[in-house]
């Protein structure tokens, strides 16, 4: 079914495709096949068997598509529920759910994603909760009100502000801070990562400072500078400097620079220090 002009109706349903030339106002648009709309959307919902291509408008409520969701303008959403792809130009929303890949060419406003392979925004991403089972790329700032879940590699060129942050491989940002719980393998920063706990995997990397009220080295993991309320680094662990008020050191720990605390410190016998630490009145500023 193929429709000119400005259609407005109440609900426009076709078994195969549905294409509008004009602006579509539609309370339901509903279609087995396929739906392409050349113009503005004004719609309550829509239910897509197949694909559906817009350009942009407004979705009040639900956009239900089995497979893929493609918009060349800015779209304002209630709700995406899609099996396999979205391709949005930015917009504001309320939730993602896609089971394959999601990708925004602009800024995006949501309330959640919930992606089970890969997110690409291409802009500023601002939410409550993501979500992603696969890997996260963000060319802008990420703010998050909620954690930021990924199961393989995050990559935010710039700045990281989170309840939580949850990265099974590798997460990369400009700065990162968080409310919570920082709980990676990998983690990389230019000028530096803030929790309340940091949490680094067995053999995990750390690059850029991090600050926390507590930090937790397992086994072989390397970090550069550390400050922190209290820091215990597991078997084999490096580190260049570490500050804190409590430090505890297993075996065959090397410390590169130097170790200032206001506490206690505990080390096991073989553990070397390049300085001998240093018992002091105050500690150096964080840089966070």
């Amino acid at each position: 079914m193929k429709v000119g002009g400005s259609p407005r109706s109440r609900k426009s349903a076709a078994g195969g495709t549905f294409e509008g030339a004009g602006p579509v106002e539609a309370e339901e648009i509903d279609v087995g096949g396929s739906v392409k709309i050349n113009s503005e959307v004004s719609a309550g919902e829509i239910d897509v068997g197949g694909s559906l291509r817009l350009s942009g408008g407004e979705v009040r409520d639900q956009i239900n598509v089995g497979g893929s969701v493609v918009s060349d303008a800015p779209l304002d959403f209630g709700w995406i529920d899609v099996g396999g792809s979205v391709k949005l130009s930015g917009g504001k929303g309320g939730k993602v759910e896609v089971g394959g890949t999601f990708k925004s060419r602009g800024d995006l406003t949501f309330d959640e994603i919930d992606v089970g392979g890969t997110v690409n925004i291409d802009g500023n991403a601002a939410g409550d909760t993501i979500d992603v089972g696969g890997t996260v790329k963000i060319f802008g700032d990420l703010k998050l009100s909620g954690p930021f879940k990924v199961g393989g590699r995050a990559e935010v060129s710039g700045e990281v502000k989170a309840y939580n942050i949850h990265v099974g491989g590798r997460i990369e940002a400009e700065k990162i801070e968080v409310v919570g719980e920082i709980k990676t393998s990998t983690l990389r920063t230019i000028h530096g990562a803030k929790a309340k706990r940091i949490d680094i995997s067995r053999r995990g990397e750390v690059e850029g400072p991090v600050i926390a009220d507590y930090v937790l080295a397992r086994d072989r993991t390397r970090f550069e500078d550390i400050y922190a309320k209290r820091v215990i680094l597991r078997r084999g662990s490096r580190a260049r400097n570490v500050y804190a008020e409590e430090v505890e050191i297993e075996d065959k720990c090397r410390i590169s620079g130097e170790v200032k605390y206001t506490g206690s410190l505990d080390f096991e016998s073989d553990v070397r220090f390049e300085h001998p630490p240093e018992k002091v009145e105050s500690l150096p500023q964080p840089p966070l």
